[in-house]
């Protein structure tokens, strides 16, 4: 589950979600990429289908840690991971995603309802 307001059901779920991400990092590590490309989209220095299909996720993963007690991983806490925190960041920064995603606030309050009918707080 991505929301939990469980402490014990917390832990469990940012071990998993650390394991995830270590997933999508290997994924990020190997993506085929031309030989002289060097920047932080998922194939290089051009943001491609690979990257719009899993932006909007990466845009609203801040809700996943505002119910999880707001443990997040970050480079040092996690720096095996440095490969997927270059890659959100660019993600985040690139006009066309922040345009197309709602403001955070905007996000925070239409997930609020379903966390209070889900868990009932």
């Amino acid at each position: 589950a991505a929301y939990t307001l469980d402490a014990k059901e917390q832990v469990q779920f940012y071990d998993e979600w650390i394991v995830e991400l270590q997933k999508f990092n290997k994924l990020l590590l190997n993506a085929p990429k031309d030989k002289d490309t060097k920047g932080p989209y998922f194939l290089g220095d051009r943001f491609t289908i690979a990257d719009l299909l899993v932006a909007p996720l990466v845009a609203r993963l801040f809700l996943v840690e505002a119910y999880n007690n707001n443990k997040v991983p970050t480079v040092e806490t996690h720096p095996e991971l440095a490969r997927f925190f270059e890659w959100r960041e660019a993600l985040l920064l690139r006009a066309s995603v922040i345009k197309a995603t709602a403001p955070k606030q905007t996000l925070i309050d239409s997930n609020r309802k379903f966390v209070k009918e889900r868990y009932g707080n």
